[in-house]
């Protein structure tokens, strides 16, 4: 032990048995009061005190638990300090010399690095830069890993790159070889790429096309709304298409069908819009070609109607006559019917050749109203049961009592039901059974019409193509019925413009047909008031001038009307007719519409309009012209009425028996079927547009 350390054993009163230092001078003296306090109340521990002789020491001290004497140990805390001050400067040098190390060797790892993440830096950028780098080298671990991921993020590059161009090249061999003209442009709708076919038919080389090259090569009439409309698709997104034409490089010009569509990311956002122009102008011009010849082929079937149409009306007027005037002899009444049906059937192929090109056209206007389906099929039924009990047919209408009311043309839905009893007719064995039902199915809205037949049958490649018009079954037998194989074209277009259908089914041949017509069921309504009671009146001669250019027409339509207790005058061109109206100031005139010489049948009506004298002439226009067209200019012209050539006599017979209390001053007889005005052209059948021209 160092001789100015302490060392003390003490009894349980905290005396001093023994003392490593001076004992005979301390011991059997109390310990120094700074360890008794200690001492007394703690079985070991620590403590800071003065020894008796006057030295401070930090003391250690511990009691035994048996004999409760303890002993105790001091080192002087002069020495304590010196210790201490030469640790530290040991230690403080040491620190000193492994900072100066430190800082040597962080600055030498620092620079190897910085050089090595210098290095990646430097390649990073290349590779940002989309070239292609070779991976760099370096012995730091974790510089190594982003070396070796930018090397692979390189090759990556290259491959891509690579496919890129490859694709690129592709594109654009695909892109110059393909008939259309091809462009794109940024998301802005700014023309950026034309490809080789565009420029060889342009004649624009690239500096040329990248000035305005677009604008440059649009029609000046087409050229405001064509950009117009592409800018609201690229405001919108929306692919784009529009017809116009472009300019080649010879000056001309050939129509183009454009179209264009947006190109996007893979967050849906557009990045720029691929465009092609088609050159169309053959397809247009053929489309015109076809056009024209469709107006003509129009026109070609309103002149045969109206040629066919001339002859037959003094043919059906001297029919009428006969039959008026002439014997009761049995072969002349049957020969006389004979020339009637006949002169009928011509007239009726002649309207149904004109009603399937109106309907193709989207010119035939129906005249809907309120009307019972059932009656109408029913009256319909009857009027033809004469004809098919001729042809040895029994004819049964089964109808439930109560209205079917629809909202259709009645003359056109007596039509439809004619069409079919007349198509039943002709492939209806004598002895054959024809039967009409008529029912409404009150769940689907729906009312039908079926004609049921016992006759030929017809197997499924006939029922595939039987509503096409000139559409024949078996030529042998339809030939010997007659007909153009327009009649069930034309119910079926007629029924479609009322909003409906026909159906037909056959259980094959020799096992009859059954055709059923749907109509929509017009929505109910309250029932009126009951109309109002006809009140006859005694109907009077008439003065009638009648116009008409074909003398056989003109004479037998007046020698009818005389017999019919009218005064007539003929007159055979326009200018005689105005002029004969100006002296016998007629009641009622009858005028065909194409009359020879300056002034047709629309001059004389607005003649005759225009003379304050002749202003309340009632004009009935007879011609062979049976249009709509025809009819709106006569009405226009100022006709009252427009009667199709053979003109129905008994229909004509009403139209004057209600005129005769008219020019009398009476009130006149309500007309069985008041005249409508006729909708517009086109009403029911929407058409295309036409056809632009090639510039």
């Amino acid at each position: 032990m160092p001789a100015d350390w302490f060392a003390g054993v003490f009894d349980t009163t905290g005396t001093l048995v023994a003392r490593a230092q001076a004992p005979r001078r301390f011991v059997g003296q109390k310990v120094a009061a700074g360890l008794l306090e200690p001492l007394a109340f703690l079985p070991e521990g620590r403590g800071e005190f003065t020894t008796l002789d006057g030295v401070v020491m930090d003391a250690f001290f511990s009691r035994s638990p048996v004999s409760n004497w303890g002993v105790a140990i001091g080192i002087p805390q002069s020495a304590l300090l010196s210790d201490m001050l030469r640790t530290s400067a040991v230690v403080g040098l040491g620190i000193a010399v492994l900072f100066a190390a430190g800082l040597l060797l962080a600055r030498l790892i620092g620079r190897r690095i910085g050089r090595a993440f210098q290095t990646l830096s430097q390649a990073a950028s290349e590779l940002g830069a989309g070239r292609v780098i070779a991976s760099p080298e370096t012995h730091i671990r974790e510089a190594a890993e982003v070396a070796a991921a930018l090397g692979a993020a390189s090759s990556l590059l290259k491959e891509r790159a690579t496919t890129l161009k490859e694709s690129e090249m592709r594109f654009k061999a695909l892109a110059d070889n393909i008939a259309q003209l091809a462009w794109m442009t940024d998301r802005h709708g700014v023309v950026q790429w034309f490809n080789r076919r565009w420029y060889e038919y342009t004649g624009l080389d690239s500096e040329a096309a990248a000035d305005r090259g677009w604008d440059r090569c649009q029609h000046p009439d087409y050229r405001a709304q064509a950009l117009e409309k592409f800018q609201r698709h690229v405001a919108t997104g929306d692919p784009w298409e529009d017809t116009f034409p472009l300019r080649a490089r010879d000056g001309s010009y050939r129509w183009f069908l454009s179209r264009a569509f947006p190109l996007r990311d893979q967050g849906g956002r557009i990045v720029s819009w691929f465009g092609t122009n088609t050159d169309v102008t053959e397809q247009l011009e053929a489309q015109q070609a076809l056009h024209d010849a469709d107006r003509r082929k129009d026109e070609f079937i309103a002149l045969l109607a109206h040629e066919l149409r001339n002859p037959l009306a003094p043919v059906r007027t001297a029919v009428e006559i006969l039959r008026r005037v002439g014997s009761h002899e049995p072969r002349q009444d049957r020969a006389r019917e004979v020339i009637d049906r006949q002169v009928t059937h011509m007239s009726r192929l002649i309207d149904d050749l004109l009603d399937v090109s109106r309907i193709a056209r989207g010119k035939l206007a129906l005249r809907k109203e309120r009307c019972d389906l059932a009656a109408v099929a029913r009256q319909t039924a009857e009027d033809y049961r004469s004809s098919l009990e001729s042809a040895g047919l029994r004819l049964h209408v089964r109808s439930a009592p109560q209205p079917i009311w629809v909202d259709g043309d009645p003359v056109r839905l007596a039509q439809m039901v004619g069409n079919l009893l007349n198509n039943a007719a002709r492939f209806t064995e004598r002895g054959g059974q024809v039967e009409v039902h008529v029912e409404a199915d009150a769940t689907r809205r729906m009312a039908m019409v079926r004609v049921v037949d016992t006759g030929v049958g017809m197997d499924a490649e006939l029922i595939q193509r039987l509503f096409d018009p000139f559409s024949q079954a078996r030529q042998d037998l339809a030939r010997s019925k007659g007909g153009l194989g327009l009649g069930l074209a034309l119910t079926k277009g007629l029924v479609e413009l009322h909003g409906g259908g026909v159906a037909v089914d056959s259980d094959g041949l020799g096992h009859g047909s059954s055709f059923t017509l749907r109509l929509p069921l017009a929505q109910p309504q309250q029932e009126g008031g009951r109309p109002a009671e006809r009140t006859a009146v005694e109907a009077r001669g008439l003065k009638v001038l009648v116009i008409e250019d074909n003398e056989d027409a003109a004479r037998s339509l007046g020698e009818l009307l005389e017999m019919a207790g009218h005064t007539v005058q003929l007159a055979f061109d326009g200018e005689s007719g105005v002029a004969a109206a100006g002296v016998l100031r007629p009641e009622v005139v009858i005028s065909d519409i194409g009359l020879p010489g300056e002034i047709d049948g629309y001059g004389v009506a607005q003649a005759l309009r225009a003379d304050p004298a002749l202003r309340g002439a009632y004009l009935m226009a007879l011609s062979g012209y049976a249009s709509d067209h025809a009819r709106r200019r006569s009405s226009a012209a100022g006709f009252d009425v427009h009667l199709a050539k053979p003109a129905d006599i008994q229909v004509l017979e009403r139209t004057l028996a209600r005129i005769s209390p008219l020019a009398a001053g009476q009130p006149s007889v309500p007309p069985e079927e008041p005249a409508k005005p006729l909708p517009p052209e086109g009403t029911s059948i929407p058409r295309a547009k036409p056809v632009p021209g090639a510039p």
